[in-house]
């Protein structure tokens, strides 16, 4: 199994499995794609000859999904985690639990798992993944080793693309990835998952070469397509956002005279453009709109008139 980055991380594992002294509890944080279900997958194998992948159903592993129609995971999923966590592992020596999105459980979830945890088996292991841990019940986090995964230098994404896909544009593919290895090789491998993240940054690169009127316009467009539930419309403005960020953080490097450092180099024309008509101090504000932004949608606040703010704040 290849691991893109993360050399710390797996040094550490190697360590503790060598020992065979894995803990009960263990908080994986860090963006979606950076590799964290990679890496539990690796863990898991460690311990056993038979290779698994976690996705597939096994007896001794048992997850935790927050589906498209829920907000958040309730006290009924924790519940029947509770009572798998009792029964002893048939081939592996542990038996798995991983949660995703485990930033998102309800407050009679937290409290629920707060108690498994408590009285959980030596034999269990329970890795709770999420994005950050400001969204996490403090006693949860206090009974979990934390593993903070970051991103992955773009170099090295290219390095792997180079090694294992042949014919793939290794520039746009790296571009497009954000340091996210998993994000790096679905782009490698689906063409039509390619063809809509470029067309995100086309869009990004049209929005700033718009009027406040067009501007306000697009985001209407925008929402009305992607508003069919909340965890949709937020993971698409997310993407958004970011990838505003990074067209943005381009052009200053444009203004700063530091272009061979810029991210986007397929679309550096259409970099330079906005860089012709927005000031540096413009740009600047513009960034730190951006992040106020995010954190504004991230709280559940309303999504339209966020967008809308920043654009009016932004003129």
């Amino acid at each position: 199994m290849r691991i893109i980055g993360h050399k710390r991380i797996i040094e550490y594992f190697s360590r503790v499995l060598s020992r065979q002294k894995l803990s009960n509890v263990y908080l994986f944080t860090g963006p979606d794609m950076v590799g964290k279900t990679t890496v539990v997958n690796w863990i898991i194998n460690q311990t056993n000859d038979e290779e698994i992948n976690i996705e597939s159903a096994h007896s001794d592993i048992y997850t935790i999904k927050l589906t498209d129609d829920r907000k958040e995971i309730g006290i009924d999923l924790i519940r029947d985690m509770r009572l798998n966590i009792y029964q002893r592992p048939t081939s592996f020596p542990y038996r798995f639990f991983v949660i995703y999105n485990a930033d998102k459980v309800s407050t009679a979830g937290y409290n629920a798992l707060l108690k498994t945890l408590e009285e959980a088996p030596p034999y269990a292991v329970v890795f709770l993944l999420a994005k950050n841990i400001s969204g996490i019940l403090d006693t949860i986090i206090s009974r979990s080793q934390i593993v903070r995964f970051f991103k992955v230098d773009k170099d090295e994404i290219r390095k792997f693309l180079s090694d294992f896909y042949s014919e793939v544009d290794l520039d746009l593919i790296s571009s497009l990835s954000f340091g996210l290895p998993g994000k790096a090789v679905r782009l490698a491998g689906d063409k039509e998952y390619l063809y809509q993240e470029v067309e995100k940054v086309k869009k990004g690169l049209e929005f700033f070469q718009m009027s406040s009127s067009e501007k306000i316009l697009f985001i209407d467009r925008f929402i009305a397509q992607n508003k069919k539930d909340f965890n949709t419309l937020y993971k698409q403005t997310s993407d958004m956002i970011n990838i505003w960020h990074l067209i943005l953080k381009d052009v200053l490097l444009i203004k700063m005279e530091m272009s061979d450092r810029i991210n986007y180099i397929k679309f550096k024309d259409d970099l330079y453009k906005i860089a012709g008509f927005i000031d540096k101090n413009r740009l600047i504000r513009d960034i730190r709109g951006l992040y106020t932004l995010k954190q504004n949608i991230s709280q559940n606040l309303n999504i339209g008139l966020n967008f809308h703010n920043f654009v009016l704040q932004n003129i």
